[in-house]
C-alpha cells in the first residue's frame, strides 16, 4: 500500500529524492519546486481501505520512527484530505491494443511506480507513436513499428521496478547490506540506459 501527498514544506537538507527504509516498509521525499515535497510512504501488507477521516494521524503512525526529515514532511500535510491512499497494482501482461486501436502509458503497460518511470514511460510512447505515425500512410505498419520499438525498454522498465519492489520486501538486514555495498552503481545502472533516445 502507498500512501501519497505533497506538503508545502522543505524538509532540511532536501536536495534531491532520499528515502528512509524500515522494517517492511519505506518513506520517500522529493522536492518538486516552490518550496513543496512530494512525500509517499509504502508498506509491504495486505490491500486495506484507510477511510479518509483519520488518514494523517494513521500515516504519521506508520513511520513514527522515521528520521527527522520524514518527520518534519509529516507535520507539513494539512489534513486527512490531501492524502491518497492506494495499493501499488500493475497490469501483469501488456495490451498495446488490436486494429487501429493502440494504447500507450499505464493503458497498456502499468507498472510498479519503483522506478518513477510511468510517465516517463507514456510521454515516450507518445513521441514514438507520432515519429512512427508521420513516417507515412500505413496505419498497420506505423503501429507494429511503434509496439517493436517500446517493446524491450517497457519490458526492461518493469523487470527493474519490480526487482526493486523485490529488493525493498527483503529483510531490513540483507536489503540494507544490499544497498550499502552496491546501491549507488545499482541505481547509476538501473538509470543509466534511459538516457538513451527512446
Amino acid at each position: 500500500m502507498v500512501w501519497r501527498s505533497v506538503a508545502p514544506v522543505w524538509p532540511d537538507g532536501l536536495d534531491g529524492v532520499q528515502f528512509w527504509l524500515g522494517h517492511n516498509r519505506f518513506f520517500g521525499l522529493c522536492p518538486v519546486g516552490d518550496g513543496i515535497t512530494y512525500g509517499f510512504g509504502n508498506v509491504a501488507c495486505a490491500r486495506v481501505q484507510d477511510p479518509v477521516a483519520g488518514r494523517r494521524r494513521r500515516l504519521v503512525e506508520q513511520f513514527t520512527g522515521f528520521g527527522a526529515p520524514v518527520q518534519e514532511y509529516l507535520a507539513g500535510v494539512r489534513c486527512d484530505g490531501d492524502i491518497h491512499c492506494a495499493p501499488v497494482e500493475w497490469l501483469p501482461e501488456i495490451a498495446w491494443g488490436s486494429g487501429r486501436v493502440v494504447l500507450i502509458g499505464d493503458a497498456a503497460h502499468a507498472m510498479s511506480p519503483m522506478m518513477g518511470q510511468g510517465g516517463c514511460m507514456a510521454t515516450e510512447d507518445a513521441c514514438v507513436l507520432a515519429e512512427e505515425l508521420g513516417r507515412g500512410s500505413d496505419l498497420p505498419a506505423a503501429l507494429a513499428a511503434f509496439v517493436e520499438r517500446r517493446q524491450q525498454r517497457v519490458n526492461w522498465v518493469r523487470e527493474q521496478s519490480q526487482a526493486l519492489t523485490e529488493l525493498v520486501d527483503l529483510p531490513a538486514q540483507v536489503r540494507d547490506r544490499a544497498l550499502r555495498e552496491r546501491g549507488t552503481s545499482a541505481f547509476h545502472d538501473r538509470y543509466q540506459p534511459l538516457t538513451a533516445r527512446p
